[in-house]
């Protein structure tokens, strides 16, 4: 009854042939393993407040008909007690409905999910604001003053505890998302204030200097090469590329890439089209300065962006990414726009900063002479053949060498350096799995041992390592 009448209260109406299916969620992992582990008493000491309680969802949803027709579901969850905790309505793709801008749809999405919402809007020199409790306007827009010539929106609201769980905001999760903001938009000052202590507190962010500032925060714990960050602002074919980048004394890599102001994590095209010119830039300038020829060096990819702090932003129309969450860029009409122009940016900054650049090379060219072969190992010789190994370690890096052999042959290997490995069959199949030590070795070349690094350990640690011994020799 409770599924029912929230949808009277949003006034939804659906199309005969909708049924509503109701089922019990509660087997959450948390919940089953304390009931079974702990027993009943403490399960029920710890629900509601460590233990999410039992729920009910009901879902409204049609099975006859064409697909495109029923493609429309209901899911309203809900505790035990009839409580109204989410609401899902999902609409076919195809289906025809009101046309919203971006902020329109933001203002409405913002405000069906705010307990309290305050809407101020600065525009032709007067102050408008509209009030909404529950997703009702309690006002119609209205001017209430005078704004002068600033103009922008502003939207104060109290989230739903009907729809969200967890309400509690964290200041330093909002302060790096802001500050995040403020150095890619450098024209905008963003302040952030916390009124929930006795002393409020508030922050200002605001950085006229936009990437270059935030590629010296981002290293300021490190020593740079070079004395400014080289940086580029263009547009080309309707595309806005913003740059700033340069390399410290460490052995990381870190690179930020940013769409219309979202992060990707999985980089995208834009980061091709990055590393395409700074590893043809850079390669140039090492031949023609006869600095990679003196060494005798061949300079790649990973060569090159060791020790890179980069902030890669760019600004496009309709971006396309792999996935709803945006993690990676797959617009393919941004990589030769960033190319092109980091392209000219970079090989003209090399050309004015000759002392610089020859700084930057030498870096270069020393992270390239590291003479370090890795060897991959299978201790599975029955199923990785040589063509799946060298499948398998092609996958991470061209220049890993995959080894294989015989039972006999993997089984000494192992011995020798003290390598656990057991095969462990699935229960009820013929199909198993291996498990073994997980653990990097550290050889001379001799074959010698001469140290070991544990799982998850960061590559510049190793790097380091290496360098240290490299250079005690």
């Amino acid at each position: 009854m409770s599924a029912d009448q929230r949808l009277k209260e949003n006034n939804i109406i659906l199309p005969e042939g909708y049924n509503a299916y109701a089922f019990d969620d509660s087997s959450y992992p948390s919940s089953s393993f304390v009931w079974e582990e702990l027993g009943q008493d403490t399960y029920m000491s710890l629900l509601g407040s460590y233990i999410l309680g039992p729920r009910w969802k009901v879902r409204f949803a049609k099975f006859d008909g064409p697909v495109e027709s029923r493609a429309r579901e209901i899911m309203i969850s809900m505790d035990f007690d009839g409580n109204i905790l989410r609401f899902n309505n999902r609409f076919p793709e195809a289906e025809e409905g009101k046309q919203l801008s971006r902020s329109e749809a933001q203002i409405i999405a913002e405000n069906a999910l705010s307990e309290n919402l305050e809407l101020t809007i600065k525009r032709d020199g007067q102050k408008h604001q509209m009030t909404f409790k529950d997703g009702d306007a309690q006002s119609p827009l209205k001017v209430i003053g005078k704004c002068g010539k600033e103009t922008g929106t502003e939207i104060k609201f109290l989230p739903s505890k009907n729809i969200f769980t967890m309400i509690e905001f964290d200041r330093k999760t909002l302060q790096k998302k802001l500050r995040e903001l403020a150095f890619l938009n450098s024209k905008i000052s963003i302040l952030l204030q916390d009124f929930r202590e006795d002393k409020p507190w508030e922050k200002i962010m605001s950085y006229e200097g936009g990437l270059k500032e935030f590629v010296k925060y981002l290293d300021q714990s490190k020593k740079a090469m070079i004395d400014e960050p080289i940086s580029l602002l263009a547009n080309k074919d309707g595309i806005e590329v913003n740059l700033a980048l340069w390399w410290n004394d460490s052995y990381y890599e870190t690179v930020n890439c940013f769409t219309n102001n979202i992060p990707q994590k999985d980089g995208g095209t834009h980061l091709a089209g990055l590393r395409g010119a700074l590893t043809r830039v850079v390669n140039s300038y090492a031949q023609e300065s006869g600095m990679s020829k003196k060494e005798n060096v061949q300079l790649v990819g990973d060569d090159i962006r060791e020790g890179l702090t980069c902030v890669l932003s760019i600004k496009v129309a309709d971006p396309k990414f792999s996935s709803q969450t945006k993690d990676k860029l797959v617009s393919s009409e941004v990589r030769p726009v960033v190319e092109s122009l980091v392209n000219d940016a970079l090989s003209e900054w090399f050309e004015e900063h000759p002392s610089e650049a020859k700084n930057i090379i030498s870096k270069v060219i020393e992270a390239a002479a590291l003479e370090v072969n890795s060897i991959f190992i299978s201790v599975d010789p029955e199923r990785d053949n040589v063509e799946i190994i060298n499948d398998y370690v092609s996958a991470f890096h061209n220049q890993i060498i995959g080894l294989t052999g015989n039972k006999e042959q993997i089984s000494n290997v192992a011995k020798d350096w003290g390598v656990y490995y057991q095969k462990e069959f699935i229960d009820g199949s013929a199909e198993y799995t291996v498990n073994h030590l997980d653990i990097i070795f550290l050889a001379n070349a001799n074959g010698e041992f001469i140290d070991f690094f544990p799982p998850k350990i960061q590559s510049a640690l190793i790097v380091e390592k290496v360098r240290n011994l490299i250079k005690s020799d």
